[in-house]
């Protein structure tokens, strides 16, 4: 490998921190021409023990003396999860939900019951991200992961108890350093055909690949894998015939990702074999139907449709069965659609009521043939704690309303309302008392207050809204005490003003603002106005734009981020903020 490719491999795994970088240049500037290349190999090689005994790294002693204390002060169960992070080292970012999910799946988290488990794993990711960052999302460091890995090889597996294993570069796989946890990046050269030759992979635990797809991933011996994660796999190589024949060889699969993967249409009739599977995420593909065979017992978690990325156009659509959003050039004509609104949901038969261990169902699609019995499925689901509803209209939404009111254990509920049919009544809209998260897209006339005041526990809100009746619903949200994240998006093409008060919204702490309308928008903060806010993120889209006034106000403000501005714009948030008694930090992408 030439010179330049040696060093983009090292500067790659410092993790963005300003002194290891400069520490590296400073040495790869200091080498003689005739042993650079050398040098460069063995750092890249063994690039932890150079960078903690070489002299040439005195400077990064206090910091290698820093993480040394931090990880042995750390409780074995936030090691375990630290070291398990590296099978997301790729990732640019992680999940919650992601980790989650894959963590159960390995065996590694404590309870009998999913909802226990579900729980504790949910606490052991928020204690980690909390340790490692302090960015409102958790993103994985490459300079952490290299040194996790040479401590393993130093105390070796007693102390930690799953083993990590990484192909990159020219690495390729030894008896010694095969762990239980695989992981192919994209980098790695993919020209070993007998990747496991004369090697023992029945403790291979789970097998995560980034890149190209080589069917030789998977062999004909490879048969305990739990966790198959194929999120950051290329499209190419990767098809229904493939998926069918890698789900045949994998029978105790309890883990299922192929997220993303927009030319796989359908699912293989070799997914009714895997009667372990506890998670199975089709997020954004283009599977539009999905057949759940009573087998699949151990079903907890289904993701399936697709989210826009950006808010939906308002243009109305020409079909008459708003299916998950697609890449067009992969599906029959009559299923290929424009834009549509996010949670998107696909078609499902009846008889999903016998999954019984099913808490997460989503997004399924309810204005279709069968969308009443699905309603009927979902009533005898008590167990659910979310669903993403898609194809709400005034036809359905009552019926949607009974097969959910007596729901006790459901916290998070999306509903996107049928395009063609977008105006429903709130009142046929009644989540049960205990939601404590709400995704209401499309255009809802002016919400009820007696349905509010029932959602007690209610913490963040989604709603698409425009300013006809903004005030009106506003003033309802903002009395809401138990509400702490509010996300609004605009999209009403026609001035008008937002103007927050200091009676309302009390107890907010995060608050979003989308706007795709190209009309002129104010945002107004009276004096004592959200007094706990810290968080404030601003996305505008195409050539839209939101004026504040009284950015001084909410005095807990810590933080503002916002996205799709520019010039006069952002000095008007400059400007406002060096007004703020505590000079909260401004981020722009």
């Amino acid at each position: 490998m030439p010179t330049e490719g040696i060093l983009i491999h090292v500067l790659a795994k410092c993790g963005g921190i300003p002194e290891v970088i400069i520490s590296l240049a400073r040495y790869a500037a200091s080498l003689q021409q005739d042993v650079r290349q050398r040098k460069l190999n063995d750092l890249n090689a063994n690039s932890m023990r150079e960078l903690e005994t070489k002299p040439e790294f005195v400077g990064l002693r206090d910091l290698f003396a820093w993480m040394h204390v931090r990880f042995d002060e750390l409780p074995q169960s936030i090691k375990t999860c630290i070291l398990y992070q590296s099978v997301f080292y790729q990732a640019k970012r992680i999940r919650r939900s992601h980790f989650v999910r894959r963590w159960i799946a390995e065996g590694y988290s404590k309870g009998t019951e999913s909802k226990a488990m579900e729980g504790y794993t949910g606490e052991l990711f928020d204690r980690l991200a909390k340790q490692i960052t302090t960015m409102d999302e958790w993103r994985f460091n490459s300079f952490f992961h290299e040194y996790i890995n040479s401590r393993l090889m130093e105390e070796g597996v007693v102390l930690f108890p799953l083993v990590v294993s990484v192909l990159e570069g020219t690495r390729s796989l030894t008896t010694q350093g095969m762990g239980q946890h695989l992981v192919i990046a994209s980098s790695w050269k993919r020209d070993e055909e007998y990747l496991y030759e004369d090697m023992d992979v029945s403790h291979l635990q789970s097998l995560t690949v980034h890149g190209t797809w080589r069917p030789f991933f998977v062999p004909n011996k490879m048969k305990s894998v739990r966790v198959l994660d194929l999120e950051g796999t290329a499209h190419a190589g990767l098809g229904e015939d493939e998926l069918g024949r890698i789900l045949e060889l994998l029978p105790r699969l309890r883990f299922l990702s192929i997220r993303g993967h927009r030319q796989i249409t359908h699912l293989p009739d070799t997914l009714s074999g895997l009667k372990f599977l506890q998670t199975l995420d089709i997020r954004h593909t283009s599977v539009v139907y999905v057949q759940l065979e009573a087998a699949l017992q151990e079903l907890q978690y289904i993701r399936a449709g697709t989210t826009a990325t950006a808010i939906a156009s308002e243009e109305p659509s020409t079909g008459s069965c708003n299916v998950a959003v697609v890449s067009s050039y992969y599906l029959p004509k009559f299923l290929r659609r424009g834009p549509v609104g996010p949670c998107q949901g696909v078609r499902m038969p009846t008889g999903i009521r016998h999954l019984k261990n099913l808490h997460t169902l989503g997004a399924v699609h309810i204005n279709s043939a069968g969308g009443a019995a699905i309603l009927d499925d979902i009533y005898h689901l008590k167990q659910l704690k979310k669903l993403e509803v898609s194809g709400v209209n005034r036809e359905n939404s009552e019926r949607l309303c009974r097969s959910i009111i007596n729901h006790k254990n459901l916290e998070s509920l999306s509903l996107q309302l049928d395009k063609e049919k977008h105006v429903v009544c709130w009142d046929h809209i009644a989540p049960p008392p205990s939601v404590r998260s709400l995704k209401l897209y499309g255009h809802v006339l002016e919400l009820s207050s007696p349905r509010f005041n029932n959602l007690r526990n209610l913490r963040k809100l989604t709603l698409e809204t425009n300013s006809t009746i903004f005030m009106v619903n506003i003033q309802l949200l903002g009395r809401v005490p138990s509400l702490r994240t509010l996300h609004l998006q605009v999209k009403q093409n026609q001035d008008g003003t937002l103007l927050f008060s200091a009676d309302l919204f009390s107890e907010l702490e995060h608050l979003k603002l989308t706007c795709i309308s190209r009309s002129k928008k104010y945002v107004i903060f009276d004096e004592r106005a959200m007094k706990k806010l810290e968080l404030l993120n601003v996305h505008c889209h195409d050539g839209s734009s939101l004026r504040f006034y009284g950015l001084k106000n909410p005095v807990s403000l810590t933080q503002v981020r916002v996205q799709g501005i520019s010039g006069d714009a952002v000095q008007q948030y400059r400007d406002q903020l060096a007004e703020h008694p505590t000079r909260p930090a401004l981020y722009l992408s």
